[in-house]
């Protein structure tokens, strides 16, 4: 007896694929990034709930900011492609190592930081590095200055 898995997708979204199309596979659904993410941090991801409500984007940790673009993704206020520049900003270098990692200790103003990899961005002509990181300054200031509560989502 022959079992194949032809016609069945084995990548990253390989779980919700095979549903989409009524396939089964003897995989296990990966992991999410965050879960994987959360796991190596050692903490759960819970405290998004805090960080999504009013973010301070002037005094956040990384793990703070990924809790933060973790919740918009789930709420569908941001799509993946837009996180890619969060998830960047989320990790932070362990001193004297290769290791990252989701720090939860040390404050980091992310707005200055943001406009800082701007400037530089800018000095390096690094146009589409620019617009992203824009994009980023803008969707933080929005959700910096808006009520709790309110969604951003049109």
């Amino acid at each position: 007896m022959s079992i194949s898995s032809a016609g069945t997708y084995n990548g990253i979204a390989a779980a919700a694929y095979n549903r989409k199309i009524g396939r089964q596979t003897d995989q296990e659904a990966p992991p999410s990034f965050a879960d994987t993410m959360a796991t190596a941090s050692g903490k759960s991801d819970r405290s998004a709930d805090a960080a999504a409500a009013k973010p301070d984007f002037t005094h956040m940790t990384h793990k703070g900011i990924f809790d933060w673009m973790n919740e918009k993704i789930r709420s569908g206020e941001m799509s993946f492609d837009e996180s890619t520049t969060y998830v960047s900003m989320s990790v932070s270098n362990i001193a004297g190592s290769d290791r990252l990692t989701l720090d939860n200790e040390r404050q980091v103003d992310f707005l200055q930081r943001t406009k800082d990899g701007m400037d530089w961005a800018q000095k390096l002509g690094n146009a589409d590095l620019y617009k992203r990181l824009s994009t980023a300054l803008k969707t933080m200031q929005d959700y910096q200055d808006k009520p709790d509560g309110l969604s951003l989502k049109a």
